[in-house]
């Protein structure tokens, strides 16, 4: 074949794509990719499978956020309407740093097109303050009169149990930021 037809089947070659692939990923992106894998081809592979397997943790993730919001959501509220309240949001005894996340959740709602006035912002909270509302700064004024309820399937012992949650509802937020982040997290 002539120099330009060699190059050509050199470029439409696997070797060829996965070479270039390799330069525009850079190194720092394959760096634990390489370690694992003993090729370029392999390492791509596995990169691969690492986008696959990110995409399935943020969808799990999303659904287990959800849930797990909504169940905590339902223990303060049945703590509050127990209580004679109305709404935990109102007397739940924060801190100003809760105040302040239910207050911008409050005020993202307003400026949302299409909310009704009288929706509650549960949505609107990150999961970063459901998993505050775990910490032991909350172990006697939530965890022990409410919260130990929306997580009824944990160890007998409501201490412990609120440690086996905070852990998990970390290490979910730990795989989740790394999945989102294009983080390597095959290992």
């Amino acid at each position: 074949t002539t120099r330009e037809g060699g190059l050509k089947v050199l470029r439409d070659s696997a070797v060829y794509r996965t070479e270039k692939l390799v330069r525009l990923l850079k190194d720092e992106r394959l760096a634990s990719y390489r370690v694992a894998a003993p090729s370029n081809q392999q390492a791509l592979v596995l990169y691969e499978w690492n986008i696959d397997i990110s995409a399935a943790v943020l969808a799990t993730s999303a659904a287990v956020e959800v849930l797990v919001r909504n169940s905590m959501d339902l223990a303060l509220q049945s703590w509050a309407v127990a209580h004679g309240y109305e709404d935990w949001l109102e007397v739940a005894p924060l801190d100003a740093k809760g105040r302040e996340v239910i207050a911008a959740a409050h005020n993202h709602l307003r400026i949302k097109p299409g909310v009704q006035a009288e929706q509650r912002p549960i949505p609107a909270m990150t999961f970063g303050f459901w998993r505050y509302l775990v910490t032991t700064r909350y172990l006697t004024t939530l965890w022990m009169p409410s919260l130990r309820y929306a997580f009824p399937f944990g160890t007998a012992d409501p201490l412990k149990r609120r440690e086996q949650v905070h852990f998990a509802m970390q290490q979910l937020v730990f795989l989740r930021n790394r999945a989102a982040h294009h983080e390597p997290i095959h290992r």
